[in-house]
This record gives structure tokens, C-alpha cells and sequence, in this order.
């Protein structure tokens, strides 16, 4: 069955942009053209899309997962974060995320959280990761998940997400460039 992607304005930001609950955001009216135009955005360094927005003459920049959070929910209490229950910062869809308070979120990202779990997080929200010839382009294979990418190849753990998001600039693991699957 095919979802139907849902938008609405993100906060602060009504009739000039929109989120939709796919993790993606748009400008209603790009450049002054009147156009709608989904926004291009790159994974930054910290592994988050940081969006950046312009209103009455001043840019402002954000982490997408807050405004996709706060469209469909409301405003973010005070004390709290918005995680992605999958531990990846590039997987914005509404339903990868949830609120929790700050001391939950950092026992969550601790070392101590168990890869098992994280892999099987992965699996049941479909978190395919693409394996790609850096020379060609071409798709070598389709993985279930990254830990399990990273297993098979004995690549260190996290190396593979970190790729996926250009963390610290690094853009392959395993002489090989990762993608999310869509």
C-alpha cells in the first residue's frame, strides 16, 4: 500500500515552508518565483540536515528532525529531545522519531546500547543501506542493515553510518561509498 505523504507548515514558518511526514521540507515560494521547490540539503558534519531558512531578511538554520517533531506535534517541552528511535540522524520520517527527556536520550546513545537491538531496529523499519563502487557507481548490494554491512566486511562498528552521514567528512568505509536505501 502506498503512503501518502502528508505536509504541513513548519512552525514560525507558515506559507513559506512546509515538512512533510516523509522527512522531507519545501518552499512555497523559491526565490521569490512562487514556485514550490523541494529544499536540497546535505547531511552536515555532526550527521543531522540542517535546513536553512529565510523570513523577514535573516537566515536562520535548523535540525530538520525538530521541524518535522514540531508540525505534527506542537511545540518541544522544555527538557526535552526528539530522537530517532533507529540511531540514524539522516532518517527523519515522523514515525523514526519520539520525544524523550535529556538523561533517557543520553543513556539511549551511550556505548552501552546493545547492537542487537540497534540492528534489529534497523531491520524492522526497513533501514536499507546501499553498498556502492566508488569508481562505477554501481550498486555492489543491498544490505538489511549497517550492522549487518558491517559484520559481514568486519568494518568497525558505526563506520558504515558514518558514511552514510559524512560524519567527520568521510564519505566511504571499506573503500566502498554507503547510501540509504529508499
Amino acid at each position: 500500500m502506498k503512503h501518502n505523504e502528508i505536509w504541513k507548515p513548519v512552525m514560525g514558518y507558515e506559507g513559506l515552508f512546509m515538512v512533510s511526514d516523509c522527512g522531507r521540507i519545501k518552499s512555497m515560494n523559491y526565490n521569490g518565483t512562487g514556485k514550490e521547490m523541494l529544499l536540497n540539503l546535505s547531511i552536515k558534519y555532526d550527521g543531522y540536515y540542517k535546513p536553512t531558512l529565510y523570513k523577514d531578511g535573516k537566515y536562520k538554520t535548523f535540525r530538520l528532525h525538530r521541524l518535522v517533531w514540531e508540525a505534527f506535534n506542537g511545540a518541544i517541552p522544555d527538557g526535552m529531545v526528539v530522537d530517532h528511535i533507529n540511531f540514524n540522524r539522516a532518517d527523519n520520517r515522523l514515525s523514526n522519531l519520539q520525544l524523550l527527556s535529556r538523561g533517557d536520550n543520553a543513556r539511549k546513545r551511550s556505548d552501552g546500547v546493545d547492537e542487537k537491538q540497534r540492528e534489529a531496529v534497523q531491520e524492522r523499519l526497513g533501514i536499507r543501506v546501499l553498498q556502492i563502487n566508488p569508481s562505477t557507481g554501481e550498486i555492489v548490494r543491498t544490505w538489511k542493515t549497517m550492522r549487518e554491512a558491517e559484520r559481514v566486511l568486519g568494518l568497525a562498528n558505526g563506520s558504515v553510518s558514518n558514511a552514510v552521514r559524512h560524519v567527520r567528512g568521510l564519505k566511504t568505509a571499506g573503500g566502498y561509498k554507503w547510501t540509504l536505501a529508499q
